[in-house]
């Protein structure tokens, strides 16, 4: 069973290192296609929103 784990761990060693340099090779494709393929892109936070116009606000207290 020993070997079984091993040849187990070995096996998915391999693949990790297939995807992780599929991955690199995506990254540089993605960089031919524009900045709204790259990571930092994806990972921005939105825009806050305005504040409203003080007419609303002061409409809704009254």
């Amino acid at each position: 069973m020993g070997n079984e784990k091993e040849t187990l761990r070995e096996e998915i060693e391999r693949r990790r290192r297939e995807i992780e340099e599929l991955t690199r090779k995506e990254r540089r494709e993605d960089g031919d296609r524009g900045p709204c393929f790259s990571e930092s892109t994806k990972l921005q936070a939105p825009e806050p929103w305005p504040d409203p116009p003080e007419e609303e606000k002061e409409n809704k207290g009254g």
